[in-house]
Order: structure tokens, then sequence, then C-alpha cells
């Protein structure tokens, strides 16, 4: 695959959108338990010294493992992807919680003010 120029000039050769589609879902499912989710979840609300009503920002948030626990623990979660396919199936189970998806890339956010005042949560698909 050819590079390709990306926001901020930068170039990658890694195609993320041919990685993390349906055939990843179905691999991965296996592994991607509820418990281990919940261990995640608890390992990013600790040393972040999350508290509920806090803002999140989960980037590379995937099928919404970690936002919609987090907003399940009562933060206000955001969750930015590029896979439009993961946001569905998150946006599935979001329903009823307190977290929003975007269909954007990490790398040219489209509301700066809202990443610096939210908690960060990087990759956790």
């Amino acid at each position: 695959m050819p590079a390709k120029r990306i926001p901020g000039g930068f170039e990658h050769t890694f195609d993320a959108r041919g990685l993390f589609d349906r055939d990843y879902l179905y691999f991965y499912a296996s592994q991607l338990t509820e418990a281990r989710s919940d261990a995640e979840t608890r390992l990013i609300w600790e040393p972040l010294e999350l508290e509920p009503g806090m803002e999140t920002l989960d980037l590379a948030c995937g099928h919404g493992r970690t936002a919609n626990r987090l907003a399940a623990r009562g933060c206000q979660a955001t969750g930015l992807d590029t896979a439009a396919l993961f946001l569905a199936h998150a946006r599935l189970d979001a329903a009823a919680r307190n977290v929003s998806y975007i269909e954007a890339d990490m790398r040219a956010l489209p509301w700066v003010e809202r990443a610096a005042r939210s908690r960060l949560v990087v990759g956790c698909r």
C-alpha cells in the first residue's frame, strides 16, 4: 500500500480501515470478553482518578468497550474513531448511557477545546 498524506503533513502506510472491519470483530470476539473489558476500564479509571460527571474522550474507541463502561460509571463519555462499522456497533450499547460517538481522525480533532478539558483514553479497541 503506498503512503498517504494525512492531516498535519505526516505520511503513513497502515491500513486501519482494512484491519478494523467485520473480520476483526469476529476473530477477536473470544478475546474481548466482558470481564476483560471491565478489568481494562478499572485500569483506566483508577490512575486517571476519574469520577462521575467528568468528561472523557476515548480516542480510537473502536466498538465502544471502554467509552460505554466509562459512561455507565457516570462519565460524560465521547468516543472517536475512523471506523464507521465499529461506531455503529458502539452506538447499539450506548443508547441509555451518557455517551456519544463521532467518526473522525484523532490526528485532526474536530474540537480542540473539548479535548483540552477531557481526560483522554487512547487506543482501547
